[in-house]
This record gives structure tokens, sequence and C-alpha cells, in this order.
């Protein structure tokens, strides 16, 4: 299984060390959750899809698929992005 230091040598970091106003592509989600999941894939956050860091806060504010999105860090921490 890919570890997240396999993750991070390919060039990939979690969505919560994100920066504002920073463009990253989503890589990959790590969760089991069917419902969390179903929510990211509403909000737009789903692999391949670009997102902008509009704040990075104790929540991140995003833009993704032309929509306005705002996910806890915890869920963040769990969005891999490049």
């Amino acid at each position: 299984m890919d570890s997240p230091g396999d993750r991070r040598q390919r060039g990939l970091k979690p969505l919560d060390e994100a920066n504002s106003r920073e463009f990253l592509t989503v890589a990959s989600v790590f969760e089991r959750d069917r419902r969390l999941l179903e929510f990211l894939d509403g909000e737009g956050i789903r692999p391949g899809v670009t997102v902008e860091v509009l704040s990075a806060g104790d929540h991140l504010e995003l833009r993704a698929a032309d929509k306005l999105a705002c996910i806890d860090r915890a869920i963040a921490a769990k969005i891999w992005v490049k």
C-alpha cells in the first residue's frame, strides 16, 4: 500500500498544508467513509479536479469545479494534491 512518505516522494502533499491562493490538482482521497466521499464529490472535490485555495485558516475555503466549498482541516488532511 502507498504510504504518506511514498506520496510525498511523488511530489504530493495533503490539502491541509495548502496556502491561500494556491491552485492544486486533487490526486487522491484516502477515505473509506462513503458519506464523506459523497459529500466531497458533491462539492466538486475529486481526483483530477483543480482546486483554488481561497483561504487557509481553521477551515479551507476552496473553489472546485466552479463551486465554493468550505472544509475542515481534518478532512483536508485526507485529500492529497499536487
